[in-house]
């Protein structure tokens, strides 16, 4: 399984706008700049982040995005299933169906498979839930309090 480069996206969107002096907006074209992604790839991560009301957008001069609630309260895997879905990992076709004449084996074997992947799945949904945006920066930095930037001001070099 490979995750798309959108959870890592928005994972530094996300890192960005926890930082943010005094929780202000920052814009979309300072995020796309920083970051150095195509402000429409940019902007439809972030629309599916404002779908499922991790962040905020607000319009207007001082508008941009803002996180929709407290670091603490985002978990890993709500930012995993804003963008890769909430589909299962393991789509079965009966395709094993087709290699044995003996279809009760067949069936008990891809009943055995499906069980391994749900499994696994359920593992790796379950570790990134026991993970919040708060804990991954509080570790990161070594920090109790989060630094604060204003990357509206600081421009890429």
């Amino acid at each position: 399984m490979q995750i798309k480069s959108g959870v890592e996206q928005a994972m530094c969107i996300l890192v960005m706008l926890a930082t943010q002096r005094n929780g202000e907006a920052v814009t979309s074209d300072t995020i796309s700049e920083r970051l150095d992604v195509s402000p429409s790839f940019l902007k439809k991560i972030m629309r599916m982040l404002v779908v499922k009301k991790i962040i905020t957008s607000t319009s207007g001069k001082n508008g941009g995005f803002q996180l929709a609630k407290d670091v603490d309260d985002i978990q890993l895997l709500e930012v995993f299933e804003a963008i890769e879905g909430v589909s299962p990992f393991l789509k079965t076709t009966n395709l094993v169906q087709h290699i044995f004449s003996d279809q009760k084996t067949a069936q008990a074997g891809e009943k055995i498979m499906k069980q391994a992947f749900d499994h696994a799945e359920q593992s790796y949904r379950s570790e990134l839930a026991s993970y919040s945006l708060g804990v991954l920066l509080r570790e990161t930095f070594k920090v109790g309090d989060l630094q604060q930037f204003d990357w509206n001001g600081i421009r890429r070099v």
